[in-house]
């Protein structure tokens, strides 16, 4: 079985060099429509990748950036600011890119991410800070070819003229998809407990941010976020594409 997963993402990597380029959201093929822009080559991204995202369909993803707060143990909070609320278009897309290695989608969802950064153009330590992407174990980064959240960082980092620093932080134990759990905290928190771990900050450079795809319950972004604290990192928050409703409410919240 392991062995045949390993074979999934090249197998649809030759897809999608020989399927025509269609919408992912209303399949329309580039005849039809004015299409997304494609942006730089970062690594990870290949000649024949396309954004597979038609103008209409990204003018209606526009951003609707908010801010939610998470708690972290011991009474600190995480700000976590996502580009707009997480909606099945939204999903749909982040799914394809994950799941389904389209990675040309990695575009247009990088370009959405860049209004969630402007909610934190105004915090100290902003300027200073460098992108940290949520990171794969070695096992699922090999069976995926690629890791969705280092590319959008990747792609960030560029629009937005910061570093980007996949190394500062590892996935030390393998775990289950959140996304197959149970939507509630307490399952997803127990999944990711002592998932992860960072190596310290180097010299003149101290402040981190997050960056991932999905927040639903913000488990994996606290555990992550607990493990660049304990490494001495000062973490800023977390940028995400989309974030749950009722993420950072306590469960008596309206």
């Amino acid at each position: 079985m392991r062995g045949r997963r390993a074979w999934t993402w090249p197998v649809l990597a030759l897809a999608e060099l020989l399927w025509p380029e269609r919408c992912l959201l209303c399949d329309r093929d580039p005849t039809r429509a004015a299409w997304a822009r494609a942006g730089p080559r970062v690594r990870g991204l290949r000649s024949w990748d396309r954004p597979h995202l038609c103008a209409p369909c990204a003018d209606h993803l526009a951003p609707a950036a908010r801010r939610c707060s998470l708690r972290l143990a011991g009474g600190a909070r995480l700000t976590v600011a996502a580009a707009r609320t997480e909606d099945a278009p939204l999903v749909a897309l982040v799914g394809a890119l994950k799941y389904h290695g389209i990675r040309g989608v990695a575009w247009p969802l990088a370009e959405l991410g860049v209004a969630a950064a402007d909610l934190f153009a105004a915090d100290a330590g902003w300027p200073a800070a460098a992108l940290v992407p949520m990171p794969l174990h070695p096992s699922r980064r090999r069976q995926r070819g690629f890791n969705q959240a280092q590319l959008l960082a990747d792609l960030l980092a560029l629009r937005l003229g910061r570093p980007c620093r996949p190394e500062v932080l590892r996935r030390c134990r393998a775990t289950p998809q959140q996304a197959k759990l149970a939507p509630t905290g307490p399952a997803r928190a127990r999944n990711v407990q002592g998932a992860f771990a960072a190596g310290p900050p180097p010299l003149g450079l101290a402040e981190a941010v997050l960056v991932d795809d999905l927040a639903t319950t913000g488990e994996t972004l606290a555990a992550a976020a607990g493990a660049l604290s304990a490494a001495g990192w000062h973490v800023l928050g977390a940028l995400v594409l989309g974030a749950a409703v009722g993420l950072g409410r306590a469960p008596a919240d309206p």
